[in-house]
């Protein structure tokens, strides 16, 4: 499996597990399964709106890094529809590009340093001590740390509807 298709699996499940902690149905008809690239997002989503009106549409699309949540964004509005007026884009990464699309793309910037050190601590733990985590644990600890650690640089790709739960 290439690294690409790993780190897209593994905020698939992250996404996966934030709905269920809301109590959110996973609708399987609107995600949308690409490589993690801004051309094959764009298709991809050129595809999903061939033909459909608002009502139809979710109110917000999460992508699984920046650079595809650009791709999704043309796709959007060459079909007609505003962002954010009509649909909110949230991307992860925080890379430098995402300011530079109009509007500026509403991200998640993850302290990947600071997670990475946490997870050393852990196995380091685990290894001196002998402690046995269970996997969910660390799941649970990974994601929680993850969020704390993590900041919504909110733009204007998602001005007025706050989709991503960030604060204001």
């Amino acid at each position: 499996m290439e690294k690409d298709a790993i780190v897209n699996e593994h905020r698939f499940e992250a996404y996966k597990d934030v709905l269920r902690e809301y109590d959110m149905k996973l609708i399987q008809e609107d995600i949308l399964h690409t490589k993690l690239r801004a051309d094959k997002a764009y298709s991809g989503m050129l595809d999903y709106l061939k033909g459909k009106v608002l009502e139809e549409l979710p109110t917000a699309f999460y992508c699984a890094n920046d650079v595809t949540a650009i791709g999704v964004m043309k796709a959007i509005r060459e079909t007609g529809f505003s962002i954010p007026g009509d649909i909110a884009v949230v991307g992860l990464d925080d890379v430098d590009m995402a300011s530079y699309v109009t509007p500026p793309l509403t991200t998640v910037k993850i302290q990947k340093e600071e997670l990475g050190r946490t997870a050393a601590k852990i196995l380091v733990d685990k290894i001196e001590s002998g402690r046995d985590y269970p996997s969910g644990w660390i799941c649970r600890l990974s994601w929680s740390y993850g969020r704390a650690h993590s900041r919504c640089i909110t733009l204007e790709s998602c001005f007025g509807r706050m989709m991503c739960g960030c604060p204001v």
